[in-house]
């Protein structure tokens, strides 16, 4: 009784002891989901439509297709990916007619246009097939060469969508009462403002635009801003090629307080807020230890408070190391987060940053990294 342990304030690897308290109930609540195929199929039947595939290497031409077959009043969507994409992640070796069902399950449409474009010398010849999702069969073809010249390959595209879809001739000849617009870029990650008004990231094809002039802004953090104007013209396509010029300017600086991101600000706090009640409890062990050694234990209740301050101590203690384990640990991962976001804050955009970008079908997910 005479001699109380002295309870020293260590600071154990408390990095894995946060970690833990962190990740163990994620770990605790995440419960699988399950859907029913029957429901979903049942609810998606109606809203199955035509999808268009990419053309590859004629980004330009695949918008103008888009922009066909709404001028001939069919309705149809461009896919973002390619169908040697689509047949990849669903593992399909052969466009046979399970994997059209499994293309069109995925991405919920009921008819799809294909299409091959052929070079010789200045000519294009492009041809389309409409395939039926359900069968497999061709339920439309067109094949056509293409002009150079912006009018007459429109007309061009029109009648080819006459003979794709088998409608009456008289909507070839058809002019729409609005323009469209294609802006192409080989940058991704562009952000385009028409107007004052933002429209989206290019490569971008906005359709149904009243004729009239436009003002074209693009934007892309570590480049100059781009700016152009553009006339639309009704029954015209109007392509613009967006070109960015790197920033030789410095962006201005942050200061500390806007570099350091929040949730390091939060954990630096937290981990103050553990030391300094830490250090509370270790001063009241101190102030018991004290007590204790003044008294000799020679009467009963001088041997019963003995024992309280003993027990008093050691609970101090325990909780000042706890107390200083997880503040330490909080402390040094906020001083990790803290070295990271002045990496990121100092590192170029363009080199060290990167996007991903999610496809989700009906039976794959696809992650794609634009560097």
């Amino acid at each position: 009784m005479r001699q109380m342990k002295n309870r020293r304030c260590l600071v154990p690897g408390a990095l894995f002891f946060v970690l833990a308290l962190m990740f163990a109930p994620m770990g605790a609540n995440a419960q699988p989901t399950s859907v029913s195929a029957s429901g979903a199929d049942a609810g998606d039947a109606a809203t199955k439509e035509t999808v268009v595939f990419p053309l590859a290497g004629e980004p330009a031409l695949t918008a103008e297709i888009g922009a066909a077959v709404k001028a001939v009043g069919q309705k149809a969507k461009l896919s973002g990916l390619a169908v040697d994409e689509v047949m990849l992640a669903l593992g399909c070796a052969q466009p046979s007619i399970a994997c059209l069902q499994k293309i069109g399950a995925m991405i919920n449409a009921q008819l799809l246009i294909f299409g091959t474009v052929k070079k010789e010398g200045q000519k294009k010849t492009l041809t389309l097939r409409r395939v039926d999702v359900a069968t497999g069969a061709d339920v439309g073809k067109s094949m056509t060469t293409l002009s150079h010249d912006p009018e007459k390959r429109a007309r061009e595209l029109r009648e080819a969508m006459v003979d794709l879809f088998k409608l009456p001739k008289s909507r070839a000849t058809a002019i729409p009462d609005t323009g469209e617009l294609v802006l192409l870029s080989s940058m991704p990650n562009i952000e385009v403002v028409v107007n004052g008004q933002p429209r989206g990231v290019a490569p971008l094809n906005l359709m149904n635009l009243p004729e009239g002039k436009y003002s074209l802004e693009a934007r892309r953090p570590g480049y100059r801003t781009w700016r152009a104007m553009v006339i639309v013209k009704t029954g015209r396509i109007s392509h613009v090629q967006i070109t960015l010029q790197r920033d030789l300017m410095p962006p201005p600086s942050k200061s500390v307080w806007r570099i350091i991101k929040p949730q390091t600000w939060i954990l630096a706090a937290l981990g103050v807020a553990a030391v300094g009640t830490g250090i509370g409890f270790a001063t009241h062990m101190v102030s018991q230890q004290n007590d204790f050694d003044q008294l000799d234990g020679a009467t009963g209740p001088e041997v019963m408070q003995m024992q309280e301050l003993k027990d008093t101590g050691e609970r101090d203690a325990l909780v000042a190391n706890v107390l200083f384990g997880v503040g330490g640990g909080l402390l040094l991962t906020a001083v990790i987060l803290t070295y990271f976001d002045f990496r990121g804050e100092s590192a170029p955009r363009e080199e060290a940053a990167f996007t991903p970008h999610f496809s989700l079908g009906l039976t794959s997910v696809q992650l794609h990294m634009s560097f």
